[in-house]
């Protein structure tokens, strides 16, 4: 065990952490905004699963007139407004503390529930698919009111026609899928973070010990000392190392469970499923994967970079996240929010309205403590605040993590102000852009404010470790993703040696021709909690390539580019996300927005390496 050196004491420090009651409480989410007390919870809960059953009133008479669809969709909604209610209230006061158990036996009881409410609302869509097509003309008549408020997801019901099953079975799967789906990431997350809470210690310069927790991993990992950042890197690896082949078995699970709800909606593939559902060509990733691949030296001319700043004779994987260039950039909580609202300031003053509002309701649970979820997200309901969690640290990740999560804030706050209920959500490929362009954003922000070169310099890494993080490595990811999928699709067997051996390989073909690729590394794969939402990742290398030209966008074409920006944030999922990007100013059609955005991180790595030598 290597001792902590005297530059990382003040950084580790806190490392020690606190409880979550023992916060500031300004800095803690305030969920009594979903529901003030535990009573209110438990009579909504009640409220609804009374309610649940009178659905059943209209099955089978929903051809009979537009009042019978109005009144089911509208009953549906309510239902499932509530539902998303009491299970986001349970779930995140677990995510604050994961060995809670109350919280852990309320969120049980509310996915139960939403079990329940998906199982009766699933005669809907058959029901609506099979009206006959004379029917039908008459019912979602471009006057009708059903058309008006329901219109397009009628058109996505119809769509879809070709692979929905009877309503009683659908209804089946439903009640399967809402006992079942979720297990593999439920052990997952309990085995993470409940069980391995901390994962082991390092020690520090006066004879004490630091926690290495999940919390405080990535700042470990960022410590200019290498033996920290080796030590830190060993005992996290080593603990999922540990639980191998208990996390393959959780993530089988998940695979067979989204392999069977594929094949009996009549899909080949879970791939295909996926992409059918969101309406959006395969070919997309897979022009994706050719762009990376076509750009890969890129990659690795920036790993060169970082191989050259740090003097190491072999680039490993704990090298790859300490920042590079002594610059004093460790942003206060605070200070981390006046650079934000700075940056944000080319969007408006709209814009920014919404940015203070996020800022100061007690809308954000922002610090580490004990046994809180890891990295950040954004989330809430129609009828609350959008709540964001995250574990800030003060470093260039933590500010970056805010103003990221702060895009998917705003975006919510302005798609549920603006559209229905239904229409409320924002797809990924939608929603990703709106937080990785506060990303761009803010890095044009800090680099317009600066003339020291290191600081320059500094920041433009850290813009091109996005291209790194998310663009090749969600990449990767999906490719992980479809040979995981692919071998149960095909009958094999998903052990911890295929899913290592499979995920070494991708290492190897997108990191191996600079970075040392450690047997250690093997194991990554199951650190992944996206994997336990199949075909997500790929969204985050799309969006950032949309981001990408978007902020080229608002430099060269100012309000016009700002307005179709904030009108994107407005629609919610009343459009395809294809059209949503089109209507913003980027069709994803064709690859050349994909290589547009590859040009910039190329000459973003030029950048570098001219500074780098010029030192």
């Amino acid at each position: 065990m290597t001792e902590l050196s005297k530059e990382n004491k003040d950084a580790n420090a806190a490392q020690k952490l606190p409880k979550h009651g023992e916060l500031p409480v300004e800095k803690t989410w305030d969920l009594g905004l979903l529901y003030a007390t535990e009573e209110r919870w438990e009579q909504d809960y009640a409220r609804i699963e009374s309610t649940i059953s009178t659905l059943a009133e209209y099955q089978g008479k929903l051809a009979q007139s537009e009042e019978n669809i109005l009144a089911t969709l509208r009953a549906r909604d309510e239902i499932m407004l509530v539902v998303l209610n009491l299970y986001l209230y349970a779930s995140m006061n677990l995510d604050v503390d994961n060995t809670v158990t109350k919280y852990q036996e309320m969120r049980e009881r509310a996915t139960a529930l939403w079990g329940k409410a998906n199982s009766s609302t699933a005669f809907i869509s058959p029901e609506l698919a099979a009206i006959p097509e004379d029917v039908a003309a008459n019912l979602f008549a471009e006057t009708s009111a059903l058309q008006k408020d329901y219109g397009f997801e009628i058109a996505d019901v119809l769509r879809q026609s070709d692979h929905m099953l009877p309503a009683e079975q659908e209804a089946l799967l439903l009640r399967a899928a809402a006992a079942l789906a979720q297990t593999g990431h439920n052990v997952f997350q309990k085995w993470a973070f409940a069980d391995h809470g901390v994962l082991g210690t390092i020690p520090d310069v006066n004879g004490g010990t630091i926690e290495v927790t999940h919390g405080n991993f990535s700042q470990l990992a960022m410590s200019q000392d290498r033996n920290v950042r080796e030590s830190a890197f060993k005992i996290m690896f080593g603990a999922f190392a540990s639980g191998n082949h208990t996390l393959a078995e959780a993530y089988n699970g998940q695979v067979k469970s989204n392999v069977f709800y594929a094949h009996e909606h009549k899909y080949n593939t879970v791939f295909e499923q996926y992409m059918h559902q969101v309406n959006i060509p395969a070919g997309l990733p897979n022009g994706l994967v050719k762009t990376a691949e076509k750009n890969i030296d890129t990659l690795h001319r920036l790993l060169l970079v970082r191989k050259k700043e740090l003097q190491v004779s072999d680039l490993h994987w704990y090298d790859l996240s300490v920042p590079l260039r002594n610059v004093d950039f460790s942003p206060s909580y605070a200070e981390s929010e006046v650079t934000i609202r700075k940056a944000q300031a080319i969007l408006g003053n709209g814009y920014l309205l919404d940015v203070d509002k996020a800022f100061t309701s007690r809308w954000i649970d922002g610090l580490p403590c004990q046994n809180k979820r890891s990295g950040g997200y954004t989330s809430g309901s129609y009828s609350s605040p959008p709540f964001m969690l995250m574990n800030y640290l003060p470093n260039v990740e933590g500010i970056y993590t805010k103003a990221h999560e702060l895009g998917h804030m705003v975006n919510a706050m302005r798609s549920r102000a603006k559209q229905p209920y239904h229409y409320s959500g924002n797809p990924i490929n939608v929603a990703e852009v709106a937080s990785t362009l506060n990303e761009h954003i803010l890095s044009e922000y800090l680099l317009a404010n600066t003339d020291d070169p290191n600081m320059r310099f500094f920041i433009l890494y850290r813009q091109a470790e996005g291209f790194k993080n998310t663009f090749f490595t969600q990449l990767m990811f999906h490719e992980f993703e479809l040979q995981a999928h692919a071998l149960v699709e095909s009958g094999q067997a998903i052990t911890a040696f295929a899913l290592n051996g499979i995920y070494l390989g991708l290492l190897k073909k997108y990191f191996g021709a600079v970075v040392t690729i450690d047997d250690t590394l093997k194991v990554g794969w199951s650190r992944i909690p996206h994997f336990y939402n199949a075909f997500y990742v790929w969204n985050y290398a799309s969006s950032w390539a949309v981001s990408t030209v978007l902020a080229t966008m608002l430099k060269t074409e100012g309000q016009a580019a700002v307005d179709r920006i904030l009108a994107m944030l407005e629609v919610g999922s009343s459009k395809y996300p294809m059209d949503i990007l089109r209507d913003a100013g980027v069709n994803l059609s064709t690859t050349k927005p994909l290589q547009i955005a590859l040009d910039r991180f190329a000459a973003i790595v030029s950048e570098l390496e001219r500074l780098q030598a010029t030192k």
